[in-house]
């Protein structure tokens, strides 16, 4: 056969990737296939026609590997026999033959289709050219002139290039960012596989509550766990009735620790319990989830929600949600919050009441402190080379006010050693100062803008935080951040947000010059706000 219909199906193949050329209208793409393979005359015989109907057929074809059947020799050698001399099965023989024992076409065996329902098209399309008064390609360019043809690709790829960078900034949210976890042993080999090891230390010097960071601590037993807290909630699910819906709020001031139990809870009872880590919240997540876990073991379930209030509306208006969906199994529903904030969502009380049992746990990490302090200095002593006399400096500091949540004594022996020039170690908003000075100036206010609200548990969306920088915008924002894992800005789905709370109450510390000389050169800023 003079032309070579492997050939085509290859190009079409690459135009359905290819988003230039997939935006281009069905004609024009049936243009650029024979431009591409350098035919602009097609003569009116079977070889011909059959490479048009090859095209013609296949140019909007999912799989495309369905065009490599058709472009075949045997097969294009069986449709002239049935066609035309009347060898009626000889296509399907051939094609059956091919889908069997072919190794180029084996790809299809993972895709549902009809191969009826395919032949009877590819006759549709062949029978459709062979009436044709013109040769097929000659009466496309007589309705489109080459000229034409090419501003439509150079006007789609203008409209590509415009968009590019939305569609990185979307894709990458898309990429990083899930709704929802269901957690599993697999879902915590993969968090291993994965984790940034070398890293794991600023979960302590920098209370680095970052849900990347949180795993990667708790699936690489970095965690000290809460032992009073577990015994607790224990004896909770012990005594839950099978089959009942259960509400479980664990409540405490900030810094304490909650949200990391929340995520040693996920590992802890994966295997009892289906497990759903939720990150958001509102119907069309909770069907996403209902559908996934359809899947599962028949366990009851286990929902688990970190800082509950950022859900709004969506917490109270799913609350009947979950149980008409998930309380056939039983569920268990554990929230952490700081206890004013929830108090303060409006209408809890509506949510609470579609639960059969409700608990509440007061967090506190008494028995953490000296665990934890230990954590915290021994990658001091590691890094610095400091004596016994300056633990114990240290941990008289730490242990000093018995007001302090833990983030709050991590922070006041920093600034100590700091002040005693014991170590060098730089707080999030200095090295955010080096990173925007480095490669983005127009960033330098975002820290600000992000801790002043954050202080109060605000996270801010990115389109919010853009409107206040100058000569930057969302997109832009978010492909800068992707820089690194490690910045002290990292962003959860189209929010920005700091480590950690705490961390924005150190940034308006008092006694923290760099924190007054910031305010003070910034504060035309803030009148923006």
């Amino acid at each position: 056969m003079g032309i070579n219909l492997t050939a085509i199906a290859g190009i079409i193949a690459k135009l359905a990737i290819d988003p230039v050329k997939r935006g281009l209208e069905r004609n024009y793409r049936i243009i650029k296939i024979f431009e591409e393979i350098e035919i602009n005359v097609l003569k009116p015989d079977f070889e011909s026609v059959y490479a048009y109907t090859l095209v013609s057929y296949g140019v909007d074809k999912d799989p495309t590997e369905l065009v490599k059947l058709f472009a075949l020799k045997d097969v294009a050698a069986a449709f002239k026999a049935e066609f035309y001399m009347k060898e009626e099965g000889a296509l399907r023989r051939t094609l059956d033959h091919n889908l069997t024992t072919n190794p180029d076409v084996r790809e299809l065996k993972n895709h549902q289709f009809s191969i009826d329902d395919e032949i009877n098209l590819f006759y549709a399309e062949f029978e459709k050219t062979t009436t044709s008064t013109a040769a097929p390609i000659q009466v496309l360019l007589a309705q489109t002139t080459i000229e034409e043809f090419h501003d439509e690709v150079k006007k789609i790829s203008e409209k590509l290039a415009k968009e590019e960078l939305k569609k990185e900034w979307e894709d990458s949210i898309r990429l990083d960012y899930k709704d929802f976890d269901l957690i599993d042993e697999d879902f915590w080999e993969r968090v291993r596989i994965d984790s940034d090891i070398d890293h794991l230390y600023m979960y302590y010097t920098r209370t680095d509550s970052s849900p990347t960071k949180l795993l990667d601590v708790v699936a690489n037993d970095f965690y000290i766990s809460n032992e009073n807290i577990d015994s607790e909630l224990d004896r909770i699910l012990i005594d839950t009735v099978q089959n009942c819906t259960t509400l479980i709020k664990i409540l405490s001031k900030g810094g304490e620790g909650k949200s990391s139990y929340l995520y040693h809870l996920a590992k802890k009872h994966h295997r009892f319990y289906n497990v759903v880590l939720f990150r958001d919240l509102n119907k069309q997540i909770l069907i996403q989830v209902e559908s996934l876990l359809g899947d599962k073991p028949s366990l009851p379930l286990m929902f688990l929600m970190d800082n509950p209030s950022i859900y709004g509306e969506d917490l109270v208006q799913s609350g009947n949600n979950i149980i008409k969906r998930f309380r056939k199994n039983g569920i268990v529903v554990v929230l952490t919050e700081r206890e004013f904030r929830y108090d303060k969502i409006d209408n809890i009380d509506t949510f609470e009441g579609t639960f059969n049992y409700r608990n509440e746990i007061t967090y506190k990490a008494n028995s953490l402190r000296e665990p934890v302090f230990d954590k915290l200095f021994t990658f001091f002593q590691k890094e610095f080379k400091l004596t016994d006399d300056v633990r114990e400096g240290a941990k008289r500091v730490y242990f000093k006010d018995e007001r302090r949540s833990l983030s709050e004594r991590t922070f006041a022996v920093i600034k100590h050693l700091r002040k005693e020039k014991q170590i060098e170690f730089a707080f999030d908003w200095e090295d955010w100062e080096k990173f925007a000075a480095a490669n983005k100036p127009e960033l330098e206010d975002l820290f600000l803008i992000i801790a002043t609200f954050y202080q109060f548990g605000f996270n801010l969306d990115i389109d919010f935080c853009a409107k206040f920088l100058e000569r930057i915008d969302a997109p832009g924002l978010i492909k800068t951040l992707g820089v690194s894992h490690n910045l002290p800005i990292y962003r959860e789905s189209h929010r920005l947000t700091l480590r950690h709370e705490t961390i924005a109450e150190w940034y308006f510390d008092p006694e923290e010059k760099i924190q007054r000389e910031t305010v003070q050169d910034q504060s035309t800023s803030l009148k923006i706000f």
